[in-house]
């Protein structure tokens, strides 16, 4: 047998393999993307309503003579999330494009999670004060040590992919610190004045502010999970229409060639047959 039908019959096994996969993958993608959604989409009503209630308090903060919080570091904070691996599309390399662009965190410090983003940053040379993995979403995520960093600072965004749809994602910039740019509605300020605060209003707000925190760390890495996932899917079902295409294609070529082969040693018989 020719060569050229060895190597035509290795290429499409070869392929049939990365069909299996990219199958296999789709429908990991599919099961994670389910899971993981249920779990965004879970606290998001229990967020607004908390987040209402505390955007409220701190325009009475603000109203009244209460101290507001202490800051180390009059400076801003990017908090950037990124994705853990391959398969993830475009959007991580517009996250870090978006570091230099946006007049929000242009020059600011640079905390990373992912580790795309982390080898990303190492190869342009650039400085991170911190750089953390993915945490594992199918357990308890301590988000502490990211939210006491984020406290220090004067203001803190986060820069993360969002998902709209398996079809659609898009890059997000979360501000960390509301209080610092929170607009003053009149007819929503409370007064504490006719209110008991227990222990004291302080002591609620700096509780507040820590849950409210820490919520939006756990929703954002969720939300940026997500993405990744719908990212992956996209990934491996381009690759798994690209590999059906290929195996046809390639069937068509090793049937022709089997054919040609046929054709030669039919006529090479014909051909001995007259010459006798």
């Amino acid at each position: 047998m020719p060569l050229n039908i060895k190597e035509l019959g290795r290429s499409i096994d070869n392929t049939k393999t990365i069909l299996n996969l990219s199958s296999i993958f789709e429908i990991t993608s599919t099961i994670k993307i389910n899971d993981t959604k249920s779990s965004v989409f879970a606290s998001q009503n229990f967020y607004l309503d908390l987040f209402k209630l505390y955007e409220r308090l701190l325009k009475a903060q603000k109203e009244s003579e209460l101290p507001q919080r202490t800051i180390e570091y009059n400076k801003t904070l990017s908090l950037v999330v990124t994705s853990e691996g391959s398969f993830s599309g475009p959007a991580d390399d517009e996250i870090i494009r978006l570091l230099d662009s946006d007049p929000d965190i242009a020059g600011s410090d640079i905390a990373m999670v992912g580790r795309r983003g982390v080898s990303m940053m190492n190869s342009k040379g650039r400085t991170m004060i911190l750089a953390f993995d993915s945490p594992d979403i199918t357990k308890p995520i301590d988000v502490k040590p990211l939210s006491d960093m984020i406290k220090r600072y004067k203001k803190a965004f986060c820069i993360h992919q969002t998902f709209i749809s398996i079809a659609d994602q898009k890059i997000n910039k979360v501000n960390l610190i509301p209080s610092e740019n929170i607009s003053m509605d009149k007819e929503e300020v409370i007064d504490i004045d006719n209110y008991i605060l227990e222990p004291s209003f302080l002591e609620i707000m700096n509780y507040l502010e820590s849950v409210i925190l820490n919520i939006t760390l756990t929703q954002i890495i969720f939300e940026s999970r997500l993405s990744e996932y719908a990212n992956r899917f996209k990934t491996t079902t381009i690759i798994n229409e690209k590999a059906k295409d290929s195996i046809k294609l390639l069937q068509l070529k090793y049937n022709q060639a089997k054919r040609r082969i046929k054709d030669e040693a039919l006529r090479e018989q014909l051909f001995q047959g007259v010459k006798r």
